[in-house]
């Protein structure tokens, strides 16, 4: 395994881990070092998900893909739960009611 780059090794890991039976997911950026091909499996993977899904990410687009609800933090210890990110960024700007 260690001849494989780290979206080859990521991809394996993702693999192995969505044939374990689970109740929920918890993922750090797991969009990290993934080509695309590999980002639309791993999407078609965890929408077909029938558990719970804790979702880590930067990847703003993969939040709109993949979440039916967000639970979004503003800094101060506060949080709410949103129908999406655009949602949760219109209400931290100001512009849009919790």
């Amino acid at each position: 395994m260690s001849r494989l780059s780290g979206g080859e090794q990521a991809r394996i890991l993702i693999a192995s881990l969505m044939r374990q039976p689970a109740d929920i997911l918890l993922l750090d950026e797991p969009t990290n070092d993934l080509d695309i091909p590999s980002l639309n499996v791993l999407e078609q993977s965890l929408n077909e998900f029938a558990g719970a899904l804790v979702l880590v990410t930067h990847d703003r687009f993969m939040l709109d893909r993949i979440c039916g609800q967000v639970l979004g933090f503003d800094g101060q210890d506060n949080a709410s739960l949103f129908a999406d990110y655009g949602q949760w960024l219109a209400a931290l700007n100001g512009k849009g009611s919790q």
